[in-house]
């Protein structure tokens, strides 16, 4: 009867066996069913105990670990996020340099080609400045010419109102013949100029002679102020030439070693880009695997700490399996007692 409430339990009926065969072995004495239920009873609380300190071990050690894998992957991410932080920055320097390496090259070759117009611009006005020269010089030495043959003139007998009947003198024939002895005027001087001036000489009077030769003084004066005018724009042509060029030349050096130093810190960007891709990729990867582990941890963790909660349980019935059938025992064995008693005082 009161083994009854422990029928069906399998380690009940085990360990029922168990006290069978102990009782078989032991003579039936009671007392070894007493010691055997406390060995028992002793091993379990020995079992737990021994469960309790390897579980606190290893809840210790997983937990461990999973604050580690935790803490692992809060710094990836902390280094994730600062180097794509960085990789931003990276990618805004190369679309800055490769706008500074567009301007810069625009500009130097805006610049190289001023220096052609300016070497252009500066052989036109030298030919012109040459060529002007060379019309002034020209136009110096025939008013010379012409001057110096008008002051021959000087004293001629010639003069306004001569009749026409009067033959004229070896003078006269003289000045007729200037304008033939004197083709190189006609380099200056049209036909027409060189006969106004013949005419001029052989049909005025001295009056007239002295201002025409004066007329052509002024004339060449003017001539020569003109060519010297023309040496001072020559001057102050070159003069702007050189500064203009010596500071587009400037410009270039300064665009060649600004453009380099572009060309490097883009390859350095393009660079410190890759190196950033590669360690956002491997410590993502990383992350991801530590994660992964984490899961993994806390998955154990929760399996090992179920299977420790039903062992102890477990431990716990058979606990109180063995407490049920000791107070069996000792119920059975104080009522043999009292029977042995009552029997011995009859």
């Amino acid at each position: 009867m009161e083994l009854s409430d422990l029928k069906g339990d399998s380690y009940a009926e085990s360990l029922v066996q168990t006290i069978n065969t102990a009782l078989a072995q032991k003579g039936g004495r009671i007392e070894a069913i007493q010691d055997l239920l406390t060995q028992l009873y002793d091993k379990l609380l020995s079992d737990q105990k021994l469960a309790d300190r390897e579980w606190h071990t290893r809840e210790t050690q997983l937990n461990k670990t999973i604050s580690e894998t935790k803490n692992l992957i809060q710094k990836l991410s902390t280094q994730i996020v600062a180097a794509q932080k960085r990789l931003s920055q990276t990618i805004t320097s190369i679309g800055k340099s490769e706008v500074n390496i567009r301007q810069y090259t625009a500009q130097l070759t805006h610049d190289q080609a001023m220096v052609q117009t300016l070497h252009i611009k500066r052989n036109a006005d030298s030919a012109i400045y040459k060529q002007n020269v060379n019309n002034h010089q020209d136009l110096v030495m025939a008013l010379d010419a012409v001057i110096n043959e008008l002051n021959k003139l000087r004293g001629s007998i010639s003069g306004a109102g001569r009749p026409g009947h009067v033959s004229a003198i070896s003078a006269e024939t003289r000045d007729a013949a200037w304008k033939k002895a004197h083709p190189a005027l006609l380099e200056i001087f049209t036909e027409g100029d060189i006969s106004s001036f013949v005419q001029v000489a052989t049909e005025a009077d001295q009056d007239q002679l002295s201002k025409l030769v004066d007329m052509l003084v002024a004339l060449r004066r003017s001539t020569q102020k003109s060519l010297a005018d023309d040496d001072v724009n020559e001057q102050d042509s070159v003069k702007h030439f050189n500064q203009a060029l010596t500071r587009l030349q400037s410009d270039i050096t300064l665009l060649n070693v600004t453009l380099k130093r572009q060309r490097e810190n883009l390859e350095k960007y393009k660079r410190r880009k890759a190196s950033l891709e590669t360690e956002i990729r491997d410590k993502t990867n990383l992350r991801v695997k530590n994660e992964n582990f984490l899961a993994q941890t806390v998955e154990i963790r929760r399996q090992e700490g179920l299977k420790y909660e039903s062992d102890k349980r477990a431990r716990n019935r058979e606990k109180t399996i063995i407490r049920k059938l000791q107070r069996i025992v000792d119920e059975k064995l104080a009522r043999m007692k009292e029977f042995l008693r009552k029997r011995v005082n009859q």
